[in-house]
């Protein structure tokens, strides 16, 4: 996971944040603990987040995070290549568009996990710069808008792994191996 604060949206170095109020530890997360943090837009605001992350030109990366909408705007979008490319997730009715493939995978108790996979990021800024989820809509919206986000991940690969947790550091481990007995 090359997401170094994987729960801890809040935290200052692990996540670039622009115009959004988070609380840390505001929801129950899927796993149970209460590590889920609740990100809210401000209305009318270019209100975004993403995980700060050194990435290359001509990777495929994949993104994946854990939502669970807290209010009837249910749409993230993600923002790439210096604002000509928008990929939505829209919760409410469970579809996605854009560029990449793109799942919304339910959880339960009202959780998601949305998972990006992209070839090429480039063009923001002139530098690589991994894409910039926008809360609500893109640029803004004049709806309130509140998740809880849980568990980000970005990986090098083409599908998401199970989940890393992270605190600080990237991290990776051993192939994941399935078993039937």
């Amino acid at each position: 996971n090359l997401a170094t604060y994987s729960e801890q949206i809040n935290n200052n170095t692990g996540w670039t944040k622009n115009l959004v109020n988070v609380s840390a530890n505001a929801g129950v997360a899927p796993d149970g603990t209460s590590t889920a943090d609740q990100v809210s837009n401000i209305v009318n605001s270019t209100s975004y987040c993403r995980p700060t992350v050194s990435i290359s030109n001509s990777i495929t990366y994949t993104f994946s995070l854990y939502v669970k909408p807290l209010t009837t705007n249910k749409t993230l979008v993600f923002e790439h290549s210096g604002g000509t490319n928008r990929t939505v997730f829209d919760l409410a009715t469970l579809t996605t568009s854009g560029l990449g493939i793109r799942q919304i995978i339910p959880i339960a108790n009202g959780w998601y996990r949305i998972v990006w996979t992209i070839t090429g990021i480039s063009g923001l800024g002139g530098f690589p710069q991994f894409p910039t989820l926008f809360i609500g809509g893109y640029p803004t919206t004049s709806d309130s808008v509140s998740f809880l986000f849980w568990g980000g991940q970005v990986e090098a690969g083409s599908f998401p792994t199970s989940y890393i947790p992270t605190s600080g550091s990237t991290e990776t481990r051993a192939k994941d191996f399935a078993s039937i007995t």
